[in-house]
């Protein structure tokens, strides 16, 4: 067993990484749960693909959000997430699609859940880009102050 005092938010996991775990995640949560409707467990309609892959692609958001701390270089970063959003919401839909044979639109508002989760991915990327500048300007004072640049 190796001890690591490595918190979770320095691990630099690339966002197509991220966007690999999660379309696994989508995929497995998808043939569980048809499943376990098909065996009578759960009472499964073929709207439930749509939400498992729409819930895991806002999971993704979050966690690539707060993945983006670790990040080296945040242009690289902002610039591989937003693209990796665009690649999981397209291959999540066509496996989400594949599952259930019917289109978003037939099972509620899942396109509308899509934009709102594109918007707020980036507005996510944003925020906490902004927060890690600010954090850096407040160290860079702090040396200044204590003379220690």
């Amino acid at each position: 067993m190796v001890n690591s005092d490595k918190s979770i938010f320095e691990y630099q996991v690339p966002p197509f990484v991220q966007v690999g775990a999660v379309l696994i995640t989508i995929t497995v949560f998808i043939l569980v749960s048809s499943g376990a409707g098909a065996i009578g467990i759960l009472d499964v309609d073929g709207g439930t693909p749509w939400l498992i892959a729409v819930s895991l692609t806002f999971f993704f958001t979050i966690g690539n959000s707060i993945m983006s701390l670790a990040a080296d270089d945040q242009n690289k970063y902002f610039w591989q997430s937003i693209l990796s959003y665009v690649l999981l919401a397209f291959l999540g839909g066509s496996i989400a699609y594949l599952a259930s044979g019917e289109s978003m639109d037939i099972y509620g508002s899942y396109r509308w859940l899509y934009v709102m989760f594109a918007i707020g991915h980036l507005f996510f990327l944003t925020i906490v880009r902004t927060m890690r500048k600010i954090v850096d300007i407040a160290k860079k004072q702090d040396n200044r102050l204590r003379g220690e640049d």
